[in-house]
């Protein structure tokens, strides 16, 4: 259940959730309210998963060394792109938390980084046992800069294939929303 740190004042609405046995709260306090966040971790049984307070690998190890969470959401490009991902995930794994990759708002960009977090710590049932968060990025866009991050007929996300995240952009889409060029180097 995604809280969008709307719940941490409503101890009637998390203890029902407690009891009835979620897989977990997404971000039950608001990103910034990190002892909230704390307390209402410590006072729950279910687990409690961080979101919109993960920026960075920093930040993310003091919220988990604090007992902020056992669960992140980590989306790539909140965190800085995949490097800082994967450091947002070392982070997890030295505190034995379960990861997810997440990134709802995405262009097919975006989406296929994400997917490809998603599908490098798959393996990695240590720190990886929870579905991503992520979907087709046509959900989102009319026309998007790239192709597409699509799911198969059995619902699940095809991780594209090819150098790098496995999507460019079209040149003729990114000149259609272009605002303004800058040449940098003369060139």
């Amino acid at each position: 259940m995604d809280a969008n740190g709307s719940i941490a004042d409503d101890a009637q609405l998390l203890a029902a959730l407690d009891r009835h046995g979620v897989s977990y709260i997404e971000q039950p306090a608001p990103a910034g309210a990190d002892e909230l966040q704390q307390t209402v971790t410590a006072g729950l049984s279910v687990p409690v998963a961080l979101d919109e307070s993960v920026t960075t690998a920093v930040v993310l190890d003091d919220l988990l060394a604090r007992g902020a969470a056992t669960v992140v959401n980590i989306k790539p490009s909140r965190v800085g792109g995949l490097l800082a991902a994967l450091e947002c995930v070392e982070v997890a794994r030295e505190h034995n938390a379960t990861v997810f990759v997440g990134g709802m708002l995405e262009t097919g960009i975006g989406r296929a980084t994400a997917a490809a977090l998603a599908a490098t710590i798959a393996s990695d049932p240590g720190v990886a046992s929870l579905p991503t968060d992520l979907g087709p990025s046509d959900q989102y866009f009319a026309t998007d800069i790239t192709d597409a991050v699509v799911v198969d007929d059995d619902g699940q996300l095809v991780v594209p294939s090819g150098p790098g995240i496995g999507r460019v952009p079209h040149p003729d889409r990114l000149d259609e929303c272009c605002v303004r060029r800058t040449t940098v180097g003369g060139r």
